[in-house]
């Protein structure tokens, strides 16, 4: 195992971990509206950090923008959009239904269509049966437990609607799982900009100048 290999499989440690308790704070923020905090983190994660990796680790990169094509990178805008979007109802969703239940279920939607939605443009020999069994037998398991906590959730709710907590959000059940649902089908637009932007990576590859584990912070 080579050392790229290795610090990508650190980073996607670390990422995970952050993915899942990067709305912990939230939980300290009863006193305030959720958009205070949301805010904050979208400047920070959708502005200031992309654009600080992108400029800061990719040499000459407009003249790449303009090698690719308007239409590399009007897909890649349009998803990035669609992400936002997703990210916006993200923090929607956790408030209704509560960091636990809320990640839970945009997370696993998220997953589930991120994995199968590249599978379409791919051909035969580049995934084979052993890895489509694989890839269904986890995303089964996935849809198996989001459909416990979900019924986790629906009990809750209906054990505390006689006393409500203060800070507890007043949103119905259903309209906080319905945003959830959109919230999940909107999130794994990041892999779809991913996917459509290979032209853009390529072309960073190709400068022999940028980290391996650096050349998609162009995208």
């Amino acid at each position: 195992m080579n050392s790229t290999t290795l610090i990508g499989l650190a980073l996607a440690f670390a990422g995970g971990g952050i993915q899942g308790a990067f709305v912990f704070p939230m939980k300290f923020m009863r006193n305030y509206r959720w958009e205070n905090g949301w805010m904050l983190f979208s400047l920070v994660c959708c502005l200031i950090f992309p654009v600080a990796l992108a400029v800061g680790s990719t040499p000459g990169l407009w003249s790449i923008y303009e090698g690719v094509g308007m239409k590399t990178v009007g897909l890649v805008f349009l998803f990035g959009l669609g992400w936002g979007v997703g990210v916006v109802l993200f923090g929607l969703g956790a408030e209704f239904l509560g960091m636990a239940l809320g990640i839970a279920l945009i997370t696993a939607i998220n997953v589930c269509l991120g994995a199968l939605f590249p599978i379409l443009f791919l051909s035969s020999s580049q995934f084979t049966v052993r890895a489509g069994l694989v890839l269904g037998a986890a995303l089964l398991v996935m849809i198996a437990g989001v459909t416990v906590i979900s019924r986790a959730g629906r009990l809750r709710e209906q054990e505390s609607s006689g006393a409500a907590k203060p800070g507890a959000s007043k949103v119905p059940f259903k309209v906080g799982l319905l945003v959830c649902i959109v919230a999940g089908f909107f999130c794994p637009s990041t892999n779809f900009a991913v996917f459509f932007g290979q032209p853009i990576t390529a072309a960073v590859t190709k400068l022999g100048t940028v980290a391996a584990y650096n050349v998609g912070h162009a995208q």
